[in-house]
């Protein structure tokens, strides 16, 4: 009975790591908790300390080495972390995975440890002092991880929007694999052929390896979302460029007429002392008309904002279509403009290119864009269409020009997710709107 205590208390501190580990897991996706963080810790640590002491009876009743408890219930693990977390899977997955795999260096660090001093041990038979010096270890790499959080953070919000994101786990994963793979059974196993000197290098580049991937595709993410974000940026420089040019348009007429206006006050000047009030109101009707055409719609005090809708508002007059457009926007907005104004502008085209379809009288766009308060920024496009919705087998709208899933919907989704909103797609046989709310 005494050796099983002792084996059970051996175990606990081994089993207890699950709390560094799940800890690391939480670090850099705090943002996206489902439930507030002092809850999700009130749950957290009553089923873990459950965890640790059934575990720990396991092993030592039935004497069987951690990892056989731990690796099968880590299913069970990523799938209830999935649950407390808004985020897409594959992102769960990659952040459950490399803080499994950097979980599994401090392992092999003490194994080494431990093998130098006692050559003829094994992992099943650690003593408690190479428990402690994993746990020391574990905790020394939870701290650099927690100050790498936010990178890791960062890196997740990229990764939504571009396609490696269905891949990037599998690099933890491999490494984990390998690692787990590569314990030692007995340690006279890596006293032959300098094995003991093969092994923490292979450790030690399976490290480097891992974390240079990682940045790696780190890089590449941010390279994709700088060049997204360029593209924006360039686009919003071409609509105030045409902007600006109907601007000077705009000036220029007023100018001439200006110009003009004290030759027709001569003109009206005559007509009236003359008594000729028929020909007068038909000259004032004429000129109305003439100068008709030099009306400047201004939408909002934003200056990007304005070109952007300005540019798809002339758009809209050459196809028939009606607009009833209401932007209520300061002169600076809590986001940057680029990310706001490619959100807007694929709202706007997506709904022009439905109008498109339809017979002229039947071509509307109702727009709203405001601030219902200085953190919130809410903005509702319906548009008449042909009642015609394609899906994909996933349920995802396609686009009526290509016929495949809209990019437009898929990156207002994205920015919607970034700013932690709500993004509402209602439709009926005539009418399509989308509802999206940001939480600045």
């Amino acid at each position: 009975m005494s050796g099983f205590i002792k084996e059970f208390l051996e175990n606990i501190l081994g089993y207890s790591m699950i709390f560094v580990c799940a800890a690391m897991c939480y670090m850099p996706v705090r943002d996206k908790l489902k439930i507030s963080l002092k809850k999700l810790i009130g749950l957290l640590i009553p089923s873990l300390l459950l965890f640790v002491l059934a575990g720990s009876v396991l092993s030592a009743y039935l004497d069987l080495p951690q990892n056989l408890v731990v690796v099968p219930a880590s299913v069970i693990f990523l799938l209830v972390y999935r649950k407390t977390l808004d985020a897409d899977f594959f992102e769960c997955l990659f952040v459950f995975m490399y803080a499994a795999s950097l979980s599994c260096y401090p392992y092999h660090c003490s194994l080494y440890i431990d093998a130098m001093k006692n050559p003829v041990g094994s992992y099943e038979n650690a003593p408690l002092s190479s428990e402690l010096i994993h746990f020391l270890l574990l905790l020394a790499v939870a701290v650099i991880f927690f100050f790498r959080r936010n990178r890791i953070g960062e890196f997740l919000d990229n990764l939504k929007q571009i396609p490696m994101k269905r891949l990037i786990w599998t690099v933890p994963c491999f490494f984990t694999a390998v690692l787990i793979l590569v314990i030692p059974m007995d340690y006279d196993t890596i006293y032959t052929r300098r094995l003991i000197y093969i092994y923490p290098i292979f450790v030690t580049v399976c490290l480097t390896l891992e974390c240079l991937i990682v940045y790696l595709f780190r890089q590449i993410a941010m390279e994709i979302i700088n060049n997204e974000k360029l593209e924006r940026e360039n686009q919003v420089l071409e609509f105030q460029s045409k902007r600006y040019d109907s601007l000077r348009d705009h000036i220029e007429q007023t100018a001439r007429i200006r110009h003009d206006f004290r030759q027709q006050l001569r003109t009206i000047s005559s007509f009236a002392e003359s008594g000729k009030y028929d020909e007068l109101k038909k000259y004032l009707a004429e000129y109305s008309e003439s100068i008709a055409g030099t009306k400047w719609n201004s939408f909002c005090l934003n200056s990007a904002v304005d070109a952007i809708v300005g540019y798809y508002y002339s758009i809209a007059l050459r196809g028939g279509i009606k607009t009833d457009w209401r932007i209520d926007l300061p002169k600076k907005l809590p986001l940057p403009e680029s990310v706001f104004c490619g959100m807007l502008g694929n709202l706007m085209e997506n709904a022009i290119n439905a109008c498109e379809t339809l017979a002229d009288g039947e071509k509307i766009i109702h727009l709203s864009v405001r601030m219902p308060s200085s953190s919130m920024l809410a903005v509702v496009i319906e548009n008449s269409f042909n009642g015609k919705l394609m899906t994909d087998k996933k349920g995802n709208i396609l686009s009526v020009k290509h016929k495949r899933s809209g990019i437009g919907l898929r990156s207002v989704e994205t920015v919607t997710e970034k700013y932690h909103g709500q993004m509402r797609i209602e439709h009926d046989d005539k009418t399509f709107s989308v509802s999206v709310l940001l939480n600045l």
